[in-house]
């Protein structure tokens, strides 16, 4: 299975597929420490254009999160706020 953040109009980021199994396990501090520092991981990875700012966790169930991004889109150096990012 592939993991994929859809950065909406931004670009699709892939994850690393080891990596991947963090959106079914039980839901503790520690895996939502782990699940932000994975997407940051790939957006720093697979979208240089991205410098992040900050990374929330809007909700967790089995097999499903959902992420709220916020950064600086770097080719115009304008902020951006990307809500509902979907990791399944």
């Amino acid at each position: 299975m592939l993991g994929r953040l859809a950065l909406g109009a931004v670009e699709t980021v892939e994850l690393d597929p080891s990596r991947v199994e963090l959106v079914d396990k039980p839901f503790t501090q520690s895996l939502r420490l782990d699940i932000i520092a994975e997407a940051i991981g790939a957006i720093l990875k697979w979208e240089p254009r991205i410098e992040v700012a900050e990374v929330k966790l809007a909700s967790h169930s089995p097999g499903e999160v959902v992420l709220d991004l916020a950064g600086v889109y770097l080719p115009e150096g304008r902020e951006i706020f990307v809500e509902g990012v979907l990791v399944a």
